[in-house]
């Protein structure tokens, strides 16, 4: 293997450890207690003014509980932390939206749910129920840079157009059979959100290969793989391989048994995930994708 090549593709391309490492002492909530996950596109990542995080919220908390302005277009997905159904959320959740701080409208849930929060909108999200604290819920961010625009429109006075929840975000289709059920999926057009946008998440529980030929796309993609287990999201309790490869020079394969993350910017050759090992099935490998692109454009997901 051409080990100056993988280096430099590391550098573009690839996260790992520290990287992608959120310490639980920096979680702004003691209800967050283990150490996180978290995706930072930086200019040497992607340069796509984005950052995700993938928490457990492993008792009843409110975030926000004093009805925070949203300053930028974000997509919260709260999941059910047993992986075998993700659709249970095992936990009941309370999401208020208002055009101001008077004027607020609530949504419950129990099953899992995602939500378009545009900017300049009041929001809070209010953890009011877990069942098991053996399967906290998994809660995602994904947030776009500061906006000086607020990004709702002018006539919407319903916000349930900006949710989904249950089997709505259930990813039928093109779910692999290796993959616990159900896999979890929307984009943003489904949430009323302004800039193109898909996203998955698969729990991947037994070892999975997918005929593996190099292609590329017309759109920016990450793709991050995390454990299941609460206490230990970095570890994968497995391994993965990935190929990239710059047009023109050789495709480099990558390996890891730890989290971590791919930037596959556009034009980028590269393979399909393999899932090489699954050590336990009930603690899968967790396998997230967001693509800056609505899913009829996407042309190898899964």
């Amino acid at each position: 293997m051409n080990e100056a090549l993988k280096k430099a593709y590391a550098s573009k391309y690839f996260r790992t450890g520290a990287e992608v490492r959120l310490p639980k002492e920096e979680n702004p909530y003691p209800q967050m207690k283990y150490d996180s996950v978290r995706l930072m596109s930086t200019p040497d990542f992607g340069n796509l003014n984005t950052a995700s995080y993938w928490q457990y919220i492993c008792a009843p908390l409110s975030l926000n509980p004093q009805m925070k302005k949203n300053d930028r277009d974000r997509y919260l997905t709260l999941l059910g932390g047993d992986m075998r159904n993700t659709l249970l959320l095992g936990g009941v959740v309370e999401i208020t939206l208002g055009r101001s701080a008077d004027a607020l409208q609530s949504f419950e849930y129990d099953r899992a749910v995602a939500v378009f929060i545009p900017s300049g909108i009041y929001y809070s999200v209010n953890v009011k129920k877990i069942k098991d604290a053996k399967y906290p819920i998994l809660y995602n961010e994904l947030a776009f840079s500061p906006s000086i625009k607020e990004t709702l429109p002018e006539d919407m006075t319903d916000y349930a157009g900006l949710f989904k929840s249950g089997e709505d975000i259930w990813l039928r289709p093109k779910q692999p059979t290796e993959a616990l059920c159900p896999c979890v999926s929307f984009s943003s057009k489904a949430l009323s959100g302004q800039e193109p946008l898909s996203r998955s998440w698969l729990p991947v529980s037994q070892p999975l290969e997918q005929e593996n030929i190099l292609h590329s796309h017309t759109f920016d993609q990450f793709l991050c793989f995390m454990g299941a287990d609460p206490e230990n999201m970095l570890e994968l309790g497995g391994e993965i391989e990935f190929t990239i490869g710059e047009e023109g020079k050789e495709p480099i394969t990558f390996s890891s048994t730890v989290a971590c993350q791919f930037f596959i910017k556009k034009g980028l050759l590269h393979g399909m995930p393999v899932f090489k090992r699954v050590k336990n099935p009930s603690k899968p490998i967790l396998f997230t994708e967001t693509s800056f692109a609505e899913h009829d454009e996407q042309n190898d997901t899964l």
